[in-house]
């Protein structure tokens, strides 16, 4: 799996079991677009996952935990249909 989607899975993770407090980065899941966007960019990451990531985690700090966790939930979902290797990798990590 790409670099860049193997951070997402693993901040995600974290997110998750923290209660989606958005604390894992400083200054919140926001902060990491600055590098994460390049990153994906060079990886050849669609357009459309680049796009919703950037807007889900621009947005992620106005949300309540319970649509944070949705958020990612329902971003994670649209990556594994964009990018059928990050499907398998979280078949394998479950």
């Amino acid at each position: 799996m790409q670099s860049s989607l193997e951070k997402l899975r693993k901040l995600f993770t974290l997110e998750r079991e923290k209660g989606y407090d958005n604390k894992r980065v400083m200054g919140g899941l926001a902060n990491i677009l600055s590098y994460w966007e390049g990153e994906a960019r060079n990886e050849g990451l669609p357009e459309e996952v680049i796009q919703a990531t950037c807007s889900t985690l621009r947005n992620y700090a106005d949300l309540t935990p319970e649509m944070r966790a949705e958020a990612l939930r329902t971003l994670w979902r649209l990556i594994q249909e964009k990018v059928p290797v990050a499907a398998a990798a979280s078949r394998q990590a479950t």
